[in-house]
């Protein structure tokens, strides 16, 4: 058995992953924040302190602010059913609506072996995309037809 060399979270494994993927992202001004986007979901990585946080946040104007109860109770039941990612039902009535946010986080207080890293980063990707997915089919279904259209 060998030991894999333990690296910490960074930034920097991020972008290396990206690029050795071939997927395209967008690194923003500040230098920790990526954005890119799969199967329709925009989604940002950004690095905070030691940690890596996934989120996405969707709205669409068929979801106003009177939906917020509906959408709470759909996320409440989201997050009792799913381990990861991080579900919230977000209130905007100034410009009347609802929107959904999904968060998912790697922990950056210990290393991760590239397996690892690799194996947290497409989870969380993934579980932020069918969480906006699922978000979308329950409460704005044309949303992902026309998604899936121009897929």
């Amino acid at each position: 058995m060998t030991a894999e060399n333990i690296t910490p979270l960074s930034f920097e494994r991020i972008t290396a992953l990206f690029d050795e993927m071939g997927w395209r992202y967008d690194v923003q001004d500040t230098g920790t924040v990526l954005r890119t986007g799969f199967s329709g979901i925009g989604m940002e990585l950004k690095q905070l302190g030691s940690s890596i946080a996934i989120v996405t946040t969707v709205a669409v104007d068929t979801v106003t602010a009177a939906r917020f109860d509906e959408v709470l109770s759909w996320v409440e039941q989201y997050n009792n059913d799913n381990a990861f990612p991080t579900a919230t039902a977000l209130l905007d009535p100034e410009r009347d609506f609802t929107a959904f946010g999904a968060a998912y986080t790697l922990p950056g207080d210990w290393g991760y072996t590239d397996d690892q890293f690799i194996a947290h980063i497409t989870s969380g990707i993934e579980g932020v995309v069918n969480a906006g997915r699922d978000f979308l089919t329950a409460f704005a279904p044309e949303i992902i037809e026309r998604i899936d259209e121009n897929l």
